[in-house]
């Protein structure tokens, strides 16, 4: 619906479908979200999200890196699953965790191991890079600032 409260025609709604699904586009999953920022009630009154009490924001996207994927896999059903909350934490808020030297780098503890990872505010983006016991925390941090340009560029 427009904003005069017109809907497109069936016609419009099928090639805008149409150029949606042939799109190729290299993200795994997609998410599609039509939102209405103003429209008209039923006595010809223009509202708005404002009025009925709602906001709008985009939601962060999380990624990890290849290696991070792998220790993944090969971690207990317990830290996966608490990364997975640290995951949707993310998505909801930026600010997780404890920062590490700078704002964008930061990490999360689980018993005696840490989950390492860099956000971006403005892009809304968060890569999970490492996750391992705090004996290696030095070794672990020491790596990803020495190769934070390689990392940060994935999140720009």
């Amino acid at each position: 619906m427009d904003s005069a409260g017109y809907y497109p025609s069936q016609d419009a709604q099928e090639e805008s479908k149409e150029d949606f699904q042939n799109h190729e586009n290299p993200v795994k999953e997609c998410f599609l979200w039509i939102v209405v920022l103003e429209w008209h009630d039923y006595n010809g009154e223009q509202k708005s999200l404002s009025d009925v009490g709602l906001r709008f924001s985009l939601m962060n996207q999380v990624y990890e890196t290849e290696p991070f994927s792998e220790i993944y896999s090969a971690l207990e059903k317990k830290e996966q699953e608490w990364i997975e909350k640290i995951k949707e934490q993310l998505i909801e808020n930026l600010n997780v965790g404890k920062p590490l030297r700078y704002d964008w780098f930061r990490e999360k503890k689980l018993d005696n191991k840490r989950l390492y990872f860099l956000i971006n505010q403005k892009t809304k983006k968060a890569i999970l890079l490492a996750f391992g016991p705090k004996k290696e925390q030095q070794k672990i941090i020491e790596h990803i600032i020495l190769n934070k340009e390689r990392y940060l560029i994935l999140i720009n």
